[in-house]
């Protein structure tokens, strides 16, 4: 395995975090909450940040969660196809929905109906693959007898590659922005190294006005996050490749193994734990 470049715990921050679920920037959360759901809020304080705190859970890492208008937002970001987002999305609501009740002091005994928020989940793919610019995921598909199922969850999934969902995009213009870069990472990344091809893209964003202000004052930072996303993806689809010619049951097994033990190499502040947990994430979708 090639050497990557070691990365610090922190900018494994990925950039869709970093520009729509922080607190800092609370202005970029309610901008693209207003374009999905063709709301106009104007004040960025009625965004409550409720990201799951833990830096992992159950193997999965949570993107952007927040409250506004009795409304409980799941956003996630997904650069592969995956068809078990509603399973996540089960998962991370009950999280959100614990962490809620326990904020709030509910009594989940008590003989008064409890009033919650609305949950809504909405997943922002920008992979490779070639998807429809809407589409729906339900976590019904995944049982064996879905017409008996009492529970139901619904992940809808935006394409926001550039170029689609253009009244989206026109509407949420850091996202749209966001998408530009991506591309022109991409776009470079055909010729170049991922590290010049990251480099590029961001003299040629901020000289064409693309996340400019974000870019010039993170440009280490943005450096780091992408490089930890190309790193990743390569030791994925190296231990992938190793999977496959050494047979699926071992190979999966060896490929968890090496790339929890990557992870740890990485940022040795990792516990066994979660540097399995992360392995598992990635290998396991």
């Amino acid at each position: 395995m090639q050497n990557k470049v070691n990365v610090s715990r922190e900018h494994k921050n990925r950039l869709f975090i970093s520009l729509f679920g922080s607190a800092e920037r609370k202005e970029n959360t309610l901008e693209l909450y207003n374009a999905v759901n063709g709301s106009q809020y104007d004040n960025p304080d009625d965004i409550i940040i409720f990201t799951i705190e833990d830096a992992l859970y159950l193997g999965m890492k949570n993107d952007v969660a927040f409250l506004i208008a009795c409304v409980m937002n799941l956003f996630e970001h997904q650069s592969t196809v995956n068809p078990n987002m509603p399973v996540r999305g089960l998962l991370y609501f009950a999280k959100l929905y614990e962490k809620y009740i326990k904020l709030k002091k509910l009594r989940i005994h008590s003989s008064t109906q409890l009033k919650l928020p609305t949950p809504r989940y909405i997943v922002f793919y920008n992979g490779i693959q070639e998807r429809p610019e809407k589409e729906e995921l339900r976590l019904t598909t995944a049982f064996d007898k879905p017409e008996e199922s009492s529970i139901e969850v619904k992940a809808t999934v935006l394409n926001v590659n550039y170029g689609k969902n253009r009244k989206l995009m026109k509407q949420a213009q850091t996202l749209e922005e966001y998408a530009q870069f991506i591309a022109a990472v991409r776009r470079y990344g055909k010729e170049l190294p991922p590290e010049a091809a990251i480099d590029k893209a961001v003299t040629e964003c901020i000289d064409k006005g693309i996340l400019a202000e974000y870019l010039l004052a993170r440009k280490a930072e943005v450096h780091d996050m992408l490089l930890t996303e190309y790193n990743e993806a390569e030791v994925h689809q190296e231990f992938f490749e190793e999977g496959r010619e050494q047979g699926i049951e071992q190979g999966i097994e060896q490929a968890f193994m090496k790339m929890a033990a990557y992870f740890r190499a990485q940022d040795t502040s990792l516990s066994e734990e979660q540097a399995k947990a992360m392995a598992e994430s990635i290998l396991r979708g």
